[in-house]
């Protein structure tokens, strides 16, 4: 298990996979650049093991009960605000959200646009599309006021709201909103528990070690492949706020 900062967590994991068949359990982000990621793809197809990216929200055990109809999405928009985090490392936190839309989408983004501001707060916003069709807004911002973590899915007739809890609320509660068009009614249903359950962490840990008992690590959902897009939009981010800060 791979715990360490995100600066060495693709270092550390390479040295792993070079001492033989041991099944690396990564703590996101995996690598913070396209280069780092392909660098560590590499050793893990020289190597006789396989790496589990562990983006705990994947597992949140609330979401598995998310029915969205990826072929009919049009719209995904989304926040992910915190206060008080410093700049340079937010990013690595902003992944979440990143993956979240792709993984909750079942689509990879297309093509994105990543814009950096400072007024007054500092923020980051993604304009993108998926491979799917469907377009994309998200926002993040290290300094609010107050924390806030969201993801909407939209098709024509439906919506999905997918909302986190406060990062160390005394009563975490994960959030799953379902609405018709049309329909006044809303399906909304809540997880409450320890913040290593309804947050995924525990349950991420489980997956991963039940995969390695049954033989299944080499063909996961989250091996290294699956977070290419999202390091790639990391890497922009990091750019993004590097142009800005040095005018």
């Amino acid at each position: 298990m791979v715990l360490t900062s995100e600066r060495v967590n693709a270092d550390v994991a390479a040295q792993i996979l070079r001492k033989g068949n041991i099944p690396v359990f990564l703590e996101k982000p995996p690598a913070i650049s396209k280069a780092a990621l392909l660098d560590l793809m590499t050793d893990e197809a020289r190597s006789s093991s396989c790496v589990y990216t562990a983006f705990n929200r994947r597992h949140v055990p609330l979401f598995s009960r998310l029915n969205l109809p990826a072929s009919r999405l049009h719209r995904v928009t989304g926040e992910l605000s915190r206060m008080n985090r410093e700049i340079a490392s937010f990013p690595f936190t902003c992944v979440h959200l990143i993956d979240s839309a792709q993984f909750f989408g079942q689509s990879l983004f297309a093509e994105t646009e990543i814009t950096f501001e400072q007024n007054g707060v500092s923020s980051w916003t993604l304009e993108g599309q998926f491979e799917s069709g469907a377009s994309c807004h998200l926002a993040f911002s290290p300094d609010r006021e107050v924390e806030n973590e969201f993801l909407v899915f939209e098709t024509d007739d439906e919506k999905w709201e997918l909302r986190f809890p406060d990062i160390g609320s005394v009563s975490p509660r994960v959030q799953l909103t379902h609405e018709n068009t049309g329909i006044p009614n809303k399906e909304m249903a809540r997880s409450d528990g320890p913040y290593l359950e309804v947050m995924g962490y525990a349950p991420c840990i489980r997956d991963f070690l039940q995969e390695v008992r049954d033989g299944k690590l080499p063909h996961s959902i989250h091996r290294l492949n699956s977070c290419r897009r999202t390091i790639e939009i990391l890497e922009a981010m990091q750019m993004s706020r590097d142009r800005v800060l040095a005018v």
